[in-house]
């Protein structure tokens, strides 16, 4: 099934202003589970103050389709965080009561400490192939927590208004609110927030920090090093009647600061183009490549993957094998032993899995590749 994500006129979030400057637009198609989806992105800059974001933005209702359809994170997956970051600015600023996170994907070791610590914990996650006790904020029943956390949830959200006020609703007074986002200031070092076409705001210290004063969210502690993902930052906020925040535009700063994220993603194209090139080389030289991941990055080698004879898409997670639908298929390493052995090429998707899947091809399989035969493509 095929769907066209609609498009919803959206003012600034930050100062409501509708001037905005075109900073990239394209368009994108993506594979959840059980359908394929047409997003039309538009990344803006608001000329008033500076904050970037996507206007229009897709639909929130059909966004959220999307999310409920998406894969989860598979089970067992070793976390793409740092735990303990996270538990020290918990037991720093909301270590005791009830406790909610919005946007919690699989349960964890993260949770089973919470519930050590709090009385309750509550999770919110949209995605229906996970099991979570709630699906959305108007899910839940009259609460009052003593911590509201999202953890890069609300780069996500068109409707920050609708979200925050959710928040604070729950939240007691003097409560706090810990929010992790990525960093504009660092997508010249990180290429998957500015890359990945569901971000439709792009924050920095100050844009969120006047957004959640008109929620009463008071700015207590911010900090790039206690984030628990190297390409954000995390604000902690409390809850009070009113929240005053000083802010002044950052149009001309933030606007360089996604030109140089922009340089970043053409030297991803980059290499996007040498694995083209290497496939079609191996192809010449009847050489079998590995290509290891179905992601958003494989589906870009796609029309280079199709026209070779030589190329096995490869991913351990069994969930993946019609990712591609009838383009073409994905196979699980155990599926493809004999093909596994002679493949001179490794394409790997995934760097944050690169080390465990070399190790895991050398002892269960005992394949290892040349080091100059192993090339990396993945959004940093």
């Amino acid at each position: 099934m095929n769907i066209n994500v609609p498009n919803q006129k959206r003012p600034c979030p930050c100062c409501a202003s509708e001037d905005f400057e075109s900073l990239w637009s394209y368009e994108h198609v993506t594979k959840t589970r059980t359908k394929y989806w047409f997003f039309n992105v538009h990344n803006v800059i608001c000329k008033t103050c500076g904050f970037v974001f996507t206007s229009p933005a897709a639909d929130s209702q059909v966004l959220l389709q999307y999310y409920q359809d998406s894969f989860s994170t598979f089970m067992n997956q070793n976390l793409d965080y740092d735990f303990e970051k996270r538990m020290d600015i918990i037991r720093r600023y909301g270590g005791k009561g009830k406790y909610l996170e919005i946007g919690a994907n699989q349960k964890t070791k993260f949770h089973n400490e919470l519930e050590k610590i709090y009385s309750k914990v509550y999770t919110v996650e949209p995605n229906s192939s996970v099991k979570n006790e709630f699906r959305s904020l108007g899910e839940l029943p009259e609460i009052e927590v003593d911590c509201v956390a999202s953890y890069f949830v609300l780069e996500h959200i068109p409707d920050i208004d609708s979200f925050l006020k959710g928040c604070s609703k729950v939240l007691k007074d003097q409560a706090f609110f810990i929010c992790e986002v990525p960093a504009l200031e660092l997508y010249d070092k990180f290429l998957s927030p500015l890359i990945l076409f569901e971000h439709v705001n792009h924050f920095t210290k100050m844009t969120l920090a006047n957004i959640a004063s008109k929620y009463g969210f008071e700015l207590v502690h911010f900090s790039y090093e206690d984030c628990s993902r190297p390409y954000g930052f995390v604000s902690v906020f409390q809850k009070k009647k009113t929240s005053d925040f000083k802010f002044y535009s950052e149009f001309e700063q933030n606007k360089i600061l996604f030109k140089k994220g922009m340089d970043l993603l053409a030297e991803f194209f980059g290499r996007i183009k040498k694995a083209s090139e290497l496939i079609s080389m191996a192809d010449r030289s009847d050489e079998v490549v590995i290509v290891y991941a179905a992601n958003e990055t494989t589906r870009r080698l796609l029309p280079c993957i199709k026209q070779s004879k030589n190329v096995i898409v490869v991913d351990t997670d069994p969930r993946k094998k019609d990712f591609f639908d009838n383009e073409i298929k994905v196979y699980q390493p155990n599926e493809i032993k004999e093909k596994l052995y002679l493949a001179k090429y490794l394409i790997l998707c995934t760097e944050r899995h690169a080390k465990v899947i070399l190790s895991s091809l050398k002892n269960e399989f005992n394949k290892t590749f040349r080091l100059e035969n192993i090339m990396v493509v993945d959004i940093r």
